[in-house]
């Protein structure tokens, strides 16, 4: 399933950028997001600094989580 990284400008709330996550696997996302086996997770999830941490191995290792401009959000992609 699709699933994505999209992040917004802390200042301006528009959206700078999003990543594809590489092979995601849905029970350790569950598992990163404190959510139950039945859910799908088709909604968003904000990211943290510990939550981004255990993500890493899912995006692009030239990627660099920046929170001191950017929110980022866990997002199932509908496209």
């Amino acid at each position: 399933m699709p699933r994505l990284i999209r992040y917004f400008d802390k200042a301006t709330e528009e959206e700078r950028g999003s990543l594809f996550l590489i092979n995601p696997d849905l029970k350790e996302l569950q598992t990163i997001f404190a959510e139950p086996e039945t859910q799908p997770m088709y909604d968003c999830w904000p990211i943290d600094s510990e939550k981004a941490r255990l993500l890493r191995k899912f995006v692009s290792e030239d990627f660099v989580f920046d929170f001191s401009r950017h929110e980022y959000f866990l997002e199932y992609d509908t496209d």
